[in-house]
Order: C-alpha cells, then structure tokens, then sequence
C-alpha cells in the first residue's frame, strides 16, 4: 500500500455539537479532509479511553425479567421482577432477588427463594409450594447473567430447582466502537454495520478502559471527503450504552492511499462491491 500524509482527529465527547445519548455523539469540523487526485481515505481508530463507568446491570437494558406461578388453569399469578441498576457479585445480587421475591409472596402465592451454591457457580431456588409450575421469562441479557441457557425456562413439581448454566457477574468484557456512514463491512455474528474496532476492557468497574493497539488497522471509507465523525459505543452484546455518565476521548487516523488499477472485489451476499472495471471475476 501507498500512504502519505496522516491526519489524526482526536476528540472528546462532551465537545460532540450533537449528541444523541452519552454514549452516541456527532462531531463536525471546520476543516474538510480530502484525498489527493486518485488517492481514496483510509480510517482507523488509533485511540481510546473511557472510565469503566457503565453497569453492569442497566436499567431499561438487561434489568427485568417475568416470573409466572401456575397451579392449574385457572390460578395463573405473573410479576415483573425489577433489578436495580447497579453492578453485583453474586452474593448481593442473590440477596437483593430474594428480598423481591419475599415481597411478592402473596401476589405469586408461593414463596421463592435464591442462593447461590459456591461449590459449582450456579443459581438456586426453593419454592413452598411442590405442586406448581414456575416460569422464568427474559427479554434480555440478564438470562446469562443468572445462569439461564435460554430466555424461556420451566420448572415443575420441584421444591428446589437451578439455573443450567454457572452465573457470570464478570461485567462487560469489551465494547464495540461504531461510526456512521462510513460504509466500513466488517463482519460480527449481529450483522450490524459500521463496527471499526473491538476494545476488550481489562479492568475491573471503576478503572479506566485503555484501547492503545501495537498494530493499527485501516479500513477504506465510502466517503470522497471528511468533515463530521458520528460515533457510538457498543457493550459486548453490540447493544448501546447509552448511559456513561461520563466523558470518553478517541483519536481517529486518517491516511490517504493511492488507487490501484484494478481494487480487490469485496464478496458479500453475493454481490460485487467496488470494482473499477469491467472484468468479471470468475467463479466469484
């Protein structure tokens, strides 16, 4: 590859002239980038830091699930359990559950009860009644968190039952950094659009999320020119943020690389993106 000449934009988000949430944020410059005669722009995100503010549990995000008793057909009791925002170990989230639950004993006609067994990592109930069926829904993430290995889980005639799957309240482990109409194709298992990088977060809440790569990575842009960044942070299951309540900063490099006469085709869905002549690739 042929580059001359970099541009490194660095910002910080609470500079952002539109912002959408604290985690998503548009930025417009005085300055317009643009590449030389037969040159195209390459963009790679070179840096970023960010306070490892976020919960792990958010509200309105993976903070509720639906618990349903059903004794027979006609004494069906459902309650939406609300977990507070806020991040948990598995001690005082299994504590905070039970006491919700303690609450809800007369509406479920039934008392249930969590714990938490050290020995293999997993989730437990108890119930007072053993002639019943109790249903576990989730619309959201909170299901991995607790151990559960689907979003819809039954269980009956059982005093004690367990979630299948050990409980993980390791947090979020990396967030994903997308820009905006950039036309950037890299692949993630949602089919989401616009993904530049990947940051893994190796610090525990409450530390500072570092993202500082040996090798930087450049992707070609669909854009003739460059004056406004529209950026927005992802957690670990490509869902936004949107609740920080903090700044972050990230720099953004920008190369300008000589054309090729002939581009490499890029195959996707089987479509030919980006060719520059007439040739038809056989067997594409």
């Amino acid at each position: 590859m042929n580059y001359f000449h970099t541009v490194n934009i660095d910002c910080n988000s609470d500079e952002a002239k539109t912002s959408f949430s604290q985690c998503h944020k548009k930025f417009y410059f005085e300055n317009i980038i643009i590449p030389p005669k037969n040159h195209h722009l390459v963009l790679a995100l070179s840096n970023f830091i960010m306070p490892y503010s976020f919960y792990q549990i958010r509200e309105g995000i993976n903070d509720t699930f639906t618990i349903t008793t059903i004794f027979d057909v006609n004494s069906i009791y459902e309650e939406i359990i609300t977990i507070a925002e806020g991040n948990y170990n598995v001690k005082t989230f299994t504590y905070y559950l039970s006491q919700l639950l303690l609450n809800l004993e007369e509406n479920l006609h039934c008392l249930i009860q969590c714990f938490f067994n050290s020995s293999n990592n997993k989730l437990y109930f108890t119930c007072s009644e053993s002639d019943i069926t109790i249903e576990f829904l989730f619309s959201n993430s909170l299901y991995q968190i607790m151990g559960f290995n689907e979003i819809n889980n039954s269980y009956s005639n059982m005093v004690t039952f367990y979630a299948p799957n050990t409980y993980n309240f390791s947090g979020c482990t990396a967030l994903y950094i997308k820009l905006y109409n950039m036309g950037i194709r890299n692949l993630n298992s949602s089919n989401l659009c616009d993904i530049i990088s990947c940051v893994n977060i190796e610090v525990l809440p409450g530390g500072m999320i570092y993202y500082n790569p040996n090798q930087i990575e450049y992707f070609k842009i669909n854009r003739d020119s460059l004056n406004e960044i529209e950026i927005e942070i992802l957690d670990d299951n490509f869902i936004p943020l949107t609740n920080l309540g903090t700044r972050f900063r990230f720099t953004l490099s920008v190369h300008f690389e000589k054309n090729n006469n002939y581009d490499k085709k890029i195959i996707s869905n089987n479509e030919i993106y980006n060719t520059n002549d007439e040739e038809t690739i056989e067997n594409a």
